[in-house]
């Protein structure tokens, strides 16, 4: 695909600081700053984990180390303590 684009003064000149920089050819760079463009927003979509770790969601509570393995006599305990009442 053959791409034409209108670009600022100030676009050409980092265009042409990152030609000479890493020696490499105006195709070169475009398919380059494509690359990390769509493999940074791909990234962001794709990896829920580290959304909600950045958010503080994950590992934000806290629990005995062995939880997961008696989570429901820990569950039944809570549920009785909290309906006690009945």
């Amino acid at each position: 695909m053959r791409i034409n684009a209108r670009l600022t003064s100030a676009q050409v000149r980092e265009l042409e600081w990152l030609k000479r920089t890493t020696h490499a050819s105006t195709t070169e760079v475009i398919k380059a700053a494509i690359g990390m463009y769509y493999h940074e927003l791909n990234k962001s979509q794709t990896e829920p984990g580290r959304l909600l770790r950045e958010a503080g969601f994950v590992a934000c509570g806290e629990a005995e180390a062995d939880l997961s393995q008696n989570y429901k006599d820990a569950l039944g305990q809570d549920l009785a303590t909290k309906h006690d009442h009945r």
